[in-house]
């Protein structure tokens, strides 16, 4: 039998609690599936405990029929305030807002006023880069969700799988709710069904995304095709992706999105004639190298699967993350050699 305990997400609970009670929308954006809705049930429950009365919370799912089919903004809007009873502060949370339309006026009127502290979740990407973006600019923070990191994944299992194992099965899919379940027909019915709802309701290119090519030596960004990488790999049969079976792309799309998680910025790095898989950038311009390599690396073949990241004359630290945890070789010529498992479980 299977046992998993709640996964506590702290990456993005610990994003909403720097913010609450701040002059600014929070905003929980990712394709459905992610765990959204679960991380602002514990985000209320963080509320709760902290002594905040339960009528100073208040909820609406904008996917109900009755939200979305029987309320314009405005009704909407009056039906919030109507729950308002007092001045005191209200925790107010909209998921799935953009479907009602008019969706960015009833942000405007429940951001200004001064006793509402205003959380929202949304699946669609054109939530971000249509209206919110161009009538709301400078008064909301975004997050995106990510299916489950495998520090997540680790970290809530009691499973008797060794790492090894609980590896590849998370290469399998990382949404949360297959946590629940090891049947191959049941895994493979809810990924079709979830497909085919995120299809229906937001359109398919939300689950791949482009890393633009970055050339490092001139510090310029590349025209042209970026690198394609899809939110999860158990969607990857569903696109049309190349290389998307193979061993190599998979280990790098789970880096991807770590670094996803990890960093303000990403890229696919070009220096002269070779490629650094990535290139991570903080906020402030700082950078990590790293390369990745599904075969064990030896002390015959470092040096030639190592020439790229060797090329780089800048001091920011480099990777090669590779799938042997017991590589014997840590370092070479200040290029650090780590394995992917131990190094995605550095954010445990």
């Amino acid at each position: 039998m299977i046992h998993f305990s709640l996964i506590a997400r702290c990456f993005y609970i610990s994003f909403l609690l720097r913010h609450q009670n701040k002059p600014i929308i929070k905003v929980l954006h990712g394709v459905r599936g992610v765990g959204k809705s679960t991380i602002l049930n514990m985000y209320r429950d963080e509320l709760r405990v902290a002594g905040v009365d339960k009528q100073h919370i208040i909820v609406v799912d904008c996917e109900e029929k009755d939200t979305y089919e029987c309320a314009d903004v405005f009704t909407l809007n009056k039906y919030i305030e109507s729950l308002m009873m007092d001045d005191s502060l209200y925790y107010v949370f909209l998921d799935e807002v953009q479907k009602v339309k008019g969706y960015e006026l009833l942000l405007g009127s429940l951001f200004i006023k001064p006793n509402v502290d205003l959380y929202v979740a949304s699946s669609s990407g054109e939530f971000l880069r249509g209206t919110l973006s161009t009538n709301l600019t400078g008064r909301y923070l975004q997050k995106e969700v990510f299916p489950l990191s495998f520090a997540e994944y680790v970290s809530a299992s009691d499973s008797v799988l060794d790492l090894k194992e609980m590896f590849r099965e998370y290469q399998y899919s990382a949404f949360p709710y297959l946590r629940h379940t090891r049947d191959d027909v049941e895994r493979i019915n809810y990924l079709e069904n979830l497909y085919d709802t995120i299809c229906a309701n937001d359109g398919d290119e939300v689950l791949a995304y482009s890393i633009p090519r970055y050339d490092i030596k001139k510090r310029t960004f590349l025209r042209g095709s970026g690198k394609e990488y899809v939110i999860d790999l158990g969607m990857k049969g569903k696109l049309d992706i190349e290389r998307a079976d193979d061993v190599d792309y998979e280990l790098k799309n789970i880096v991807c999105l770590e670094l996803r998680r990890r960093f303000a910025h990403v890229y696919a790095g070009v220096i002269g004639d070779s490629e650094i898989d990535f290139v991570a950038m903080g906020a402030t311009g700082e950078r990590e190298y790293y390369q990745v390599e599904s075969s064990p690396l030896s002390e015959e073949d470092v040096e030639h699967k190592l020439k790229s990241l060797a090329t780089i004359e800048d001091q920011y630290p480099q990777y090669m993350l590779t799938m042997d945890r017991n590589t014997q070789v840590k370092n070479y010529g200040g290029i650090r050699v780590l394995s992917i498992v131990d190094w995605l479980l550095e954010s445990c």
